[in-house]
């Protein structure tokens, strides 16, 4: 294999399913097991197929930047699903953003904001 090219999620499981099959038939040839019994314990022989394939996936990645990637696609997904939190969310951005350079009206936006989000409402149920 050259050094640059790296190999495929799919090469990998390719190579997995391969010798899971050679020692399939090894049993079978050799114990004179029947298939299903033989493919069964080539694979507890093999150990955790799922397990090998996550350490193959990982060893090759920056998983944090898979991770960001991964959330940055959801939280796109999800602000396509909801248009008006979308816009409202943008709007609050932008205008935090707008701002930033004016701390008293920034402070003025995020205590307000604080105060929206964070405060208890001023329902009280009574008691009595």
């Amino acid at each position: 294999m050259w050094p640059w090219r790296r190999r495929s999620d799919e090469d990998f499981a390719e190579e997995l399913r391969a010798h899971i099959a050679q020692e399939t038939s090894r049993f079978v040839e050799e114990e004179g097991l029947n298939v299903q019994s033989a493919k069964a314990r080539a694979l507890r022989s093999f150990g955790n197929v799922t397990g090998a394939q996550e350490r193959f996936y990982e060893r090759g990645r920056l998983i944090w930047v898979d991770d960001i990637r991964r959330d940055l696609a959801g939280a796109l997904r999800n602000l396509r699903r909801n248009p008006g939190f979308a816009s409202i969310a943008i709007v609050t951005i932008g205008l935090e953003s707008v701002q930033m350079r004016r701390s008293s009206a920034s402070s003025t936006l995020s205590c307000s904001s604080h105060f929206l989000t964070f405060s208890p409402i001023g329902l009280y149920v009574s008691t009595k």
